[in-house]
């Protein structure tokens, strides 16, 4: 899957520093989890989706707080499940590639959805539709990019580690 162009997400706080003079802001980097950054790669089909939900799953819960997971999970797999649905409906023979990417670190977990689909606007059914304002109020951040390479969805969520269910 073509990655090119891809936006990179910060990870780190803004701070300023008082210095002779006036003011240097730093964008100082988060601690990086220990876990590597889950990356999986599949073909955009219903039994695909599932495994995915089920890795970022048993990828997240090792330290996440249990209803942080269920949220984050239930979001990864509504924006997988939409590729799955939507994203290569106008293409002819076999689905094309879906992938899920992850990044931990102490304080929030970065995710991207990507497909190399078309994307496809609302269909009018008043029972559906409801996918991405899920996405945005379970996240903290949802950005959608639209190209006619694909479509690329990103959440940016908080982890309270504090939280009951977090070691």
């Amino acid at each position: 899957m073509d990655t090119a162009g891809s936006t990179e997400w910060p990870t780190g706080d803004l701070s300023s520093q008082p210095v002779r003079g006036g003011t240097v802001w730093v964008m100082s980097r988060l601690r990086e989890d220990t876990r590597p950054p889950l990356f999986v790669e599949v073909m955009a089909t219903e039994r695909n989706a599932s495994q995915l939900r089920r890795q970022f799953h048993d990828w997240l819960t090792l330290d996440v707080p249990t209803d942080t997971v269920n949220d984050l999970v239930l979001v990864v797999y509504e924006a997988v499940a939409n590729a799955v649905e939507h994203a290569y409906v106008d293409h002819t023979g076999a689905p094309g590639p879906l992938r899920l990417e992850a990044h931990r670190t102490d304080a929030q977990v970065l995710i991207t959805v990507a497909d190399e689909g078309s994307w496809r606007g609302p269909i009018g059914d008043r029972f559906r539709g409801n996918g991405i304002p899920l996405m945005r109020n379970l996240t903290r951040e949802v950005r959608i990019e639209r190209t006619h390479r694909g479509t690329v969805v990103r959440f940016r969520a908080q982890i309270d580690a504090s939280a009951p269910g977090s070691t």
